[in-house]
């Protein structure tokens, strides 16, 4: 039996913010429905950035070595606070806190992203759901 190991994760690499809902249709397109998932080239990074962040910088991730995860609602508009990452079996389990709300979805929603290192990621979960990682998605 593996124990879960924790991942260290760059503070600046993480984006805590709300996200205009129209940013949403620039995640790969089978994942855009998802709580829980990752972008793993620099043309879709580029995309969803711009469309997140308007007019600022893209920021540099390495994707030979670096995926971008993220977590957001899909449901009510929830804060979201990454809590860790850690590492079982291949599998990147995702801790965050959200808050809870009745308040739908409307024009924006809250999301978190950050820069993981590939090495011994197969698979990404939030612990209710689990993700295949494709190694060459690009």
């Amino acid at each position: 039996m593996s124990v879960l190991a924790q991942v260290a994760i760059d503070q600046d690499c993480i984006w805590n913010q709300l996200m205009p809902v129209e940013a949403v249709q620039h995640l790969p397109q089978p994942q855009q429905p998802n709580r829980l998932g990752y972008i793993a080239d620099a043309k879709t990074w580029a995309r969803v950035w711009q469309a997140w962040h308007p007019g600022l910088t893209v920021p540099q991730v390495d994707f030979n070595t670096e995926i971008v995860v993220w977590i957001r609602n899909t449901r009510y508009l929830n804060h979201i606070k990454l809590a860790g990452v850690g590492l079982k079996d291949e599998t990147a389990v995702v801790a965050a806190r959200e808050t809870r709300s009745a308040k739908p979805i409307e024009a924006e929603l809250h999301c978190v992203m950050f820069v993981l290192r590939r090495k011994g990621v197969e698979r990404l979960s939030d612990g209710s759901k689990s993700i295949v990682v494709i190694a060459n998605s690009r």
